[in-house]
């Protein structure tokens, strides 16, 4: 009996331990969760924020909940980094994950702001493309999206957007509204689109398709040195006025651009280099009437090579070039970027032989088949040239205010007739005497030896974003 006794005591004991032991174990199991609860999500929401980072979105988490395959963030905030002009909020979205990876996004009420000129926006977004293509492979959609632009961040909104959707297509999304509002004027539909591929990204900005959109940016991200090629289809200048945040005061007049940009390797400081293309069909600079066998045609380009300093503040210039026809101008120049502006400055030349001016003057004046002869005289008597130099200062918040100087060199004088000139010479009279001409003197003044300044206005420097104010050399 006393065995059975110590047996039950011991029993007893063991029993007791045991109970304790695994309360202690389901207490250890229920702190171990609530830590895990407690620490995880706060190690989850740095997760989150520092892959959109990778992905280059800054992203400010307002609520998070998860589940085992899920994660939802509310009331957050986000911005595109490098890029200024662009930020937003969204109430919900669903982040869909492969193990920790996400791979996709469903997000609803998604609220954009977007603040800029048209040019910083498309180039700061050319260099994010080429820094962050992979989030162009997330599968995204996109409910109740509203957008709204403002080409000057103080200015008034030129793009208002509401109720817009994102959807998935098969190599990239697309984003599209019903109606929109541009400068308050309600319009049809428009949109963006995307498609990526393992070299390039493709970006269409007006319509739901990169290929028919206006503005198409094409990114190569895979090169050594990553390229950018932006296009601006034909399009009519005076549309352009708001997203340029620019008065165009001009009609009938129609563009086309294209730049060409060169970027440093991802994840390496540097310049950018490239070059930029402007076409203005329906334009030419005003001139004298001496000058309309240089000037001529309907068209007026403008060319330049560029390099982006590594601070992206400053774009200088160089083989800058105006063309009209003939008559073509040549220069540097450099713009230096500021919080809601820019400046210009713009030294160009251009060179006009003289027996070419006085041929042209010539033609103007006399008639094509008489002036031809006396232009055939004046280049063998005349040589030199003349220099029209022109610089413009100017801010391009206010262009009507640029400082336009301009200056002319004549260089001109004679050189020695040879006997064919003679010739020649002889043939003009003969041709002037005959019957039904008026009379003009058989004998011509003797050429000075040198020119009189060209007739004013000078033609003006037909710079591609507006008409700047033109003002006489010295003021």
């Amino acid at each position: 009996m006393a065995t059975k006794g110590k047996l039950k005591i011991a029993g007893g004991i063991a029993g007791g331990v045991l109970l304790i032991g695994g309360s202690v174990v389901i207490l250890a199991l229920v702190a171990v969760v609530v830590a895990f609860y407690f620490l995880f999500e706060p190690w989850l929401e740095r997760h989150i924020v520092e892959t959109a980072q990778e992905r280059g979105i800054a992203l400010q988490v307002g609520e998070l909940d998860w589940g085992l395959f899920w994660i939802r963030i509310e009331k957050s905030r986000f911005s595109l980094i490098g890029v200024k002009g662009v930020r937003g909020e969204i109430a919900s979205a669903d982040i869909e994950l492969d193990g920790l990876t996400p791979v996709g996004i469903d997000a609803t009420g998604v609220d954009v702001e977007v603040a800029g000129s048209a040019a910083s926006l498309a180039f700061e977004l050319s260099e994010w493309t080429k820094n962050h293509p992979h989030t162009y492979s997330l599968r995204m959609v996109g409910r109740d999206v509203s957008v709204v632009w403002r080409p000057d961040p103080a200015g008034t909104k030129w793009v208002e957007i509401e109720g817009g959707t994102v959807i998935p297509t098969e190599h990239g999304g697309k984003f599209s509204v019903k109606q929109a509002k541009v400068a308050g004027i309600a319009l049809g539909e428009i949109g963006a689109a995307w498609t990526k591929d393992e070299a390039q990204v493709g970006l269409g900005f007006g319509l739901a398709s990169p290929k028919d959109a206006p503005v198409r940016i094409q990114v190569n991200h895979s090169l050594p040195e990553p390229t950018a090629d932006i296009q601006l289809v034909p399009t009519e200048l005076a549309k352009l006025a708001g997203p340029l945040a620019m008065v165009i005061p001009v009609k009938d007049i129609v563009v086309r651009a294209a730049a060409h940009l060169k970027f440093p390797p991802p994840g390496q400081p540097g310049p950018v280099t490239g070059s930029l293309t402007v076409d203005l069909k329906g334009y030419v600079p005003p001139h004298p009437v001496e000058l309309n066998g240089f000037v001529f045609g309907d068209t007026t380009t403008f060319s330049t090579e560029l390099l982006v300093s590594e601070d992206r503040q400053t774009v200088d210039m160089t083989k800058s070039e105006v063309a009209a026809g003939a008559f073509k101008l040549r220069g540097n120049g450099k713009v230096t970027r500021h919080d809601n502006d820019a400046h210009l400055q713009l030294d160009l030349r251009g060179d006009l032989a003289c027996a070419a001016l006085a041929n042209a003057a010539a033609q103007s004046r006399l008639g094509q088949a008489i002036g031809s002869l006396v232009g055939q005289l004046a280049e063998q008597a005349l040589k030199g040239s003349v220099a029209v130099m022109v610089r413009i200062d100017a801010d391009t918040s206010d262009l009507a205010a640029a400082k336009v100087t301009r200056t002319i060199g004549v260089g001109c004088g004679l050189k020695p007739l040879d006997p064919h000139a003679l010739d020649a010479l002889k043939g003009v009279g003969d041709l002037l005497r005959l019957p039904g001409l008026p009379e003009i003197p058989s004998a011509f003044p003797a050429l000075p030896s040198a020119l009189p300044p060209l007739p004013v206005p000078l033609p003006a420097l037909p710079w591609p974003d507006r008409p700047i104010v033109e003002r006489d050399a010295g003021q």
